[in-house]
């Protein structure tokens, strides 16, 4: 007789526990999910300041209100090198915090590749979509 699907599923997660409910979970969560944000952000940013047209830039001159963005536009190779390390030392700290939220939050059993593979897609997917893709996606929209 075959087994049914969700049979299957069921048993690939046999012996895994789930605990969330301590001040260490929370707070690491809570950290993550700020470090997400600010990884939205400079992202955003990094697109939003290279994608600006000549008329954007000639409108931010005439506005004298937000010279500091001409400041900042006139050395791009510096700015875009600041947002790329920022960015990277954000989602690195995001990485070691999953991986010790992971470690603390959920037990695996002993001998099993479902930790890692976990981490890997769960937080890729987090950080990717939520820290790279929609914040550049919606700058490029309205830069």
């Amino acid at each position: 007789m075959e087994e049914a699907p969700i049979s299957i599923v069921l048993s690939i997660f046999q012996g895994v526990e789930v605990h969330l409910f301590n001040i260490q979970v929370i707070t690491s969560l809570a950290v993550i999910v700020i470090l997400i944000i600010f990884s939205a952000f400079i992202s955003g940013a990094e697109v939003a300041f290279f994608s600006l047209s000549p008329t954007d830039i000639e409108e931010i001159e005439r506005d004298k209100k937000h010279i500091e963005i001409l400041q900042l536009l006139q050395k791009p190779n510096r700015l875009l090198a600041t947002i790329l390390i920022a960015n990277n030392f954000i989602n690195v700290a995001i990485i070691i915090l999953s991986a010790f939220l992971t470690s603390i939050a959920i037990i695996f059993p002993d001998n099993s590749s479902l930790e890692f593979i976990f981490q890997i897609v769960i937080i890729t997917t987090l950080l990717v979509l939520f820290g790279e893709i929609t914040p550049k996606v919606y700058a490029n929209n309205n830069a």
